[in-house]
């Protein structure tokens, strides 16, 4: 092959993911997304190996509407938030044969990229980490402080290993410690979504009228978990008179939050809407007046609900989280924010009514 054939020749890219949608999830979404605008506007060829999202011991192949294709590694069983894929390099050397890719781009944290490392077929290929976020040994769970110190040195060495490391925000990137060692490598580059995807009549849709007295609503996006904080959001509607909440998601802490708005008598002004299609959760946003991602730790790196709202136009407010990129995400949109201590419901309440009167001096 001459070099003027090489150079014509498409860029091949393989992506290691943790799951792919319809698995419902950050990661999931921006891994689909990127891979959507790779291929329809950059002409590249992709392919991804994630693990699959039901039990099962056989992959699952499927080809996308978009037309690459995403093996789904037999997964066994999950344990500490980590599915075990015993196969998973398997999956990927058969995905580097078909494609022959030229970059291999590892989504992180995942602890089946490790496999990377005793591949030789991945060896030779260029290594792209997209770094999601850190690992963080959280004091709310003994089981992943166990499992960091077993998965830290594997991590490290996939840094060392990597051409090039994607952080998605500064601050972030500039308090890491993992990628600290390794600052030469890295480059930042806000994540972004698939607008495309979104058909246009939500982006013109207005929002339904409101009932006579009805106060501000507010939508909370995201995985019922404890660094989510969503109690802290359904607290600080109990103090603002006539205020509605829905939070679309769902995950351990769902009964318990469940209780938390009998207990506080919120069942006519909180609704958990669980997990829902795209179509109803676009509907969310054109509903809300205030998008709310009040985290409470740099679990929660950048905010993806906050790049989401910004499509329908929908302002944020989002946590003063100490080296998260939440704040650094919301400045970035271009549109009014505001900011509340973590875990505060003062500063929650203070926050939401100060951007919802400052957005009805605009509107």
């Amino acid at each position: 092959m001459s070099d003027e054939t090489a150079r014509e020749k498409p860029l091949r890219v393989l992506h290691i993911g943790k799951y792919f949608p319809p698995h419902r999830g950050g990661m999931e979404t921006v891994l689909r997304d990127q891979m959507n605008m790779q291929a329809r506007d950059e002409g590249l060829r992709v392919a991804a190996v994630v693990h699959s999202s039901e039990r099962r011991y056989t992959d699952a192949v499927e080809v996308t509407e978009q037309g690459y294709r995403v093996r789904r590694s037999a997964r066994w069983f999950t344990t500490v938030f980590a599915p075990m894929s015993p196969f998973f390099c398997l999956s990927v050397m058969k995905e580097i044969r078909e494609l022959e890719p030229d970059d291999i781009k590892i989504h992180m944290p995942n602890l089946s990229a490790f496999w990377l490392l005793l591949l030789p077929s991945a060896r030779k290929r260029r290594w792209v980490i997209l770094w999601h976020s850190d690992v963080l040994p959280s004091r709310h769970s003994f089981g992943l402080r166990c499992f960091y110190w077993l998965y830290k040195p594997f991590e490290w060495l996939l840094l060392k290993r990597a051409d090039q490391i994607i952080a998605t925000s500064p601050p972030y990137l500039e308090a890491s410690k993992p990628l600290a060692e390794f600052r030469h490598k890295c480059i930042v580059e806000p994540l972004k979504l698939d607008k495309d995807r979104i058909p246009a009549k939500f982006f013109s849709a207005r929002q339904p009228a409101k009932e006579p007295g009805e106060g501000v609503r507010v939508l909370c996006v995201g995985r019922l978990t404890y660094y989510k904080s969503f109690d802290t959001a359904i607290k600080a509607i109990a103090r603002i008179p006539n205020a509605q909440l829905r939070i679309v998601g769902d995950g351990e802490l769902r009964e318990t939050l469940v209780t938390l708005v009998h207990v506080l008598e919120l069942e006519e002004r909180v609704t958990l809407l669980g997990e829902v299609e795209d179509e109803l959760l676009w509907q969310q946003y054109i509903w809300c007046d205030v998008n709310c991602l009040p985290s409470c730790e740099r679990t929660e790196a950048f905010g993806l609900s906050v790049t989401e709202a910004a499509l329908f136009k929908r302002s944020s407010l989002v946590s003063q989280v100490a080296g998260s990129g939440l704040v650094w995400n919301a400045a970035d949109t271009g549109l009014p924010y505001e900011t509340a201590e973590p875990l505060k419901v003062d500063s929650l309440v203070c926050a939401i009514n100060k951007l919802f009167l400052s957005l009805s001096k605009i509107n």
